[in-house]
């Protein structure tokens, strides 16, 4: 069981030191948004692994994000991707304020072909010195007085565990982890999904009310929500948390793992006894812990059908659900985790139907903001009077919505007197320590090209630069057509609900046509069909057709490649056929290298062409668009890929 997490997976694995004289070059790029990255300019890299990577940097990283290396060494130059998983300081990067964080990564067969190269190259001394390390060291044991004494409980309760209840353990577990914390209030708290509560199984020094909260409330909702561990000392450390108990100085809490990598729980200390805050060795024996617990718990997945705790509900029963089993749709869930605990601003763009409003609205609702309301000002339909009455005017929104978020719709119908009063309220909340005491979490969705805008004037620079720094896109419906089932089963559901009817069904010939149509209105024009067939059908099981307008619509589009839809140029009939041929070459390799999170070699890999042929085809689709007056989205892409090889050829 122990060896299913993938922190003790990383540090398990035997770690060759990086130094500067074996000449391996690295760029390290961390994730500022879906398919958005920047570099880390001091980033260096200190260790390799076949399944990791060590770092160091001045940048502060958080557990679960994103990392992307370019690795040159001698001829040999891979790409690969992993998470941060675990944050430490050694005396050494202390002095210099850095940080050591360890990667761990998520496609380990060409790091295999890396070290491979790698060790063949090093000299026999190093070799020897990597051979005694692999010998020697004890990979599992925990250095430090407390920590090496909390290990042998490790050890201890792998072997009781097969003879004896584990929950019996326990207790036994909890007093002595309590003790050597040197805490004044110490629980393991579990979560509740009906009650939607984290609920105290073992505790000491809590009482009445501590010994349970709401799952998004307080330092143990935040670390339950984000499943990143949290040491803060109160007097000291910044915290968005404003309503912290009286009495709490310190505080060191660690989410609690169940055998399907779930969160179902954390461990919280709070109050560390003679000292001002809770120690690293202190985080060694939390982290401990919370395996230990995580093994317990092992089978702990509790069900409500209507909680809000997302992980043990169905998506259906829930007031506002992603719908849909598509990369883009899984690539917007994992923005959704990314974005919900944070405070600064995140603009949406996407078509008109796509769902940018219900984008902004699950991210409030999941994230530690969602005990506060979520207000919409629709920017097309408000007049500049209205608009500066709801910011600035004696009962504004912004007071209302103070702790929670407000959703600016359609932003780019802002005028530019209201642009430059609401950039100057950015800026000022920015330049403030605390951005939830001053008011709203910002959300804002738009449908035009914001960058573009700025470029001919229409848009606020400055306003753009301060809402520009998290952007998550939703691709059009056409571009996933296999949600188009899922979508339509889920209104089709929620639509007999809604009218008192029994579940209806939609005949395979229907579900082919829906799925052939390429829905320019989006998901709004979807669910408008599946709406009106049902009212159509009242007494129909089985509803085979729509009426007479929508079939024609369908039919059509009947025998259309969709691959087109987004690509009018490609059908217009004055373009060279090897134009044409150019511009669905880009497209589907700019579609892959998307899916791909910008990853232009493996991408070539998986198309079975070389890095240069892929290289060379983008290029064509370009010059054909330049041609036509139009722009290849891929285009930054392609410099931001550039960019990588001119820094290593430097």
């Amino acid at each position: 069981m122990l060896d299913d997490f993938s922190e003790l997976k990383f540090f398990h694995s035997f770690r060759i030191r990086v130094e500067e004289v074996d000449q391996v070059r690295f760029l390290v790029e961390r994730e500022t948004g879906i398919d958005r990255y920047e570099y880390i300019d001091d980033g260096k890299v200190i260790d390799v692994s076949a399944t990791g990577i060590g770092l160091t940097t001045a940048e502060h990283l958080f557990v679960g994000q994103e990392l992307r290396f370019s690795i040159q060494f001698r001829k040999m130059r891979i790409e690969v991707e992993g998470r941060v998983i675990r944050s430490l300081v050694s005396e050494e990067e202390e002095k210099e304020g850095k940080m050591i964080y360890g990667v761990r990564l998520e496609d380990v067969q060409e790091m295999n072909d890396f070290i491979k190269r790698y060790i063949s190259s090093l000299p026999v001394e190093r070799l020897r010195d990597c051979l005694e390390g692999l010998a020697l060291e004890d990979r599992r044991s925990m250095k430090g007085g407390p920590s090496e004494l909390f290990s042998l409980l490790v050890s201890l309760f792998r072997g009781i565990g097969t003879l004896t209840s584990k929950r019996e353990l326990i207790p036994i577990i909890f007093r002595e982890a309590a003790s050597i914390l040197e805490a004044e209030k110490f629980a393991v708290f579990l979560i509740d999904p009906e009650s939607n509560e984290l609920q105290a199984v073992e505790a000491l020094g809590l009482e009445g009310r501590e010994l349970k909260c709401y799952f998004r409330k307080g330092i143990a909702g935040s670390v339950f929500t984000s499943g990143s561990s949290i040491n803060i000392e109160t007097s000291e450390d910044k915290i968005r948390l404003s309503a912290m108990p009286e009495g709490v100085r310190s505080v060191i809490c660690h989410p609690i793992q169940n055998g399907k990598d779930k969160v179902v729980g954390v461990i919280e200390a709070i109050n560390k006894k003679r000292e001002k805050r809770f120690q690293r060795e202190d985080e060694e024996i939390m982290r401990i812990c919370s395996i230990i617990f995580g093994i317990i718990f092992d089978r702990y997945e509790p069900f409500a059908k209507h909680s809000e705790v997302r992980s043990f509900s169905h998506s259906f029963d829930r007031k506002y659900a992603l719908i849909g089993r598509s990369k883009a749709l899984k690539a917007l869930r994992k923005a959704i985790v990314s974005l919900k605990d944070l405070d600064g601003p995140v603009l949406i763009g996407g078509e008109e139907g796509v769902g940018k409003s219900l984008l902004a609205q699950i991210i409030h609702t999941e994230g530690i903001h969602s005990l506060g309301v979520l207000e919409t000002l629709d920017c097309r339909y408000l007049s500049d009077e209205e608009m500066e009455d709801a910011l600035f005017g004696p009962e504004n929104v912004v007071e209302k919505t103070r702790g929670g978020g407000l959703l600016f719709k359609n932003v780019h119908g802002l005028s530019q007197n209201i642009q430059n009063r609401l950039a100057h309220f950015l800026e000022e909340r920015e330049k403030a320590q605390n951005l939830s005491a001053l008011g709203p979490r910002i959300f804002l969705t738009t449908n035009e090209d914001l960058e573009k805008k700025v470029s001919n004037g229409t848009f606020h620079p400055q306003l753009f630069g301060l809402i520009s720094k998290a952007i998550v896109h939703i691709p059009p419906l056409r571009e996933r057509n296999e949600d188009i089932k899922d979508l339509v089963l889920y209104f089709l559901k929620l639509e007999c609900r809604k009218q008192g009817l029994l579940l209806k069904a939609f005949s395979e010939g229907l579900l082919e046509k829906f799925a052939l149509y390429s829905f320019p209105q989006n998901v709004r024009e979807l669910r408008r069909y599946v709406s009106t067939a049902v009212t159509l059908n009242p007494k129909n099981h089985v509803i085979s057709e729509l009426d007479e307008v929508t079939m024609t619509k369908l039919s059509k589009e009947v025998g259309v490649p969709r691959f087109f839809d987004h690509l009018p140029t490609a059908l217009y009939g004055k373009i060279a056929l090897k134009d044409r041929v150019a511009l669905v070459e880009g497209k589907m390799i700019e579609g892959e290298i998307r899916r791909l999170r910008g990853n232009k070699s493996r991408a070539a890999r998986e198309m079975g062409i070389s890095r240069e042929t892929l290289r060379k085809k983008m290029a064509a689709a370009q010059r054909v668009l330049n041609r036509l007056g139009q722009g290849l989205s891929g285009e930054k892409a392609d410099r931001h890929h550039d960019k990588i090889g001119e820094k290593k050829s430097a």
